[in-house]
């Protein structure tokens, strides 16, 4: 049995986990080359997965994502993915 722990109980506002962060790419017809993390740019050097979202079509912004797991030279693996719908790159934290 858990104890009591006699605290008021609050509703904390909610927070979005793992969201995506906005990064430059440098691609050549969407062969990826390098990107841009926290100011330093990095090769990529293996793709390691590709795959494709398409969700929410129903709503005013739907979800066209196309994700690829890649490894780059510091021998870092990251999780990136283009919006198909604006265009933009981003990579996914916490995968």
């Amino acid at each position: 049995m858990v104890e009591n722990p006699r605290t008021e109980t609050r509703a904390d506002p909610l927070r979005p986990v793992n969201e995506p962060v906005p990064i430059e790419m440098d691609d050549n017809d969407n062969f990826l080359v390098r990107l841009c993390l926290r100011g330093s740019w990095f090769a990529v050097t293996q793709w390691r997965d590709r795959w494709r979202i398409d969700d929410e079509w129903w709503r005013e912004r739907p979800v066209s994502r196309l994700y690829y797991r890649v490894t780059l030279e510091d021998g870092a693996t990251a999780v990136l993915f283009r919006d198909l719908v604006d265009g933009a790159w981003y990579r996914q934290r916490g995968t």
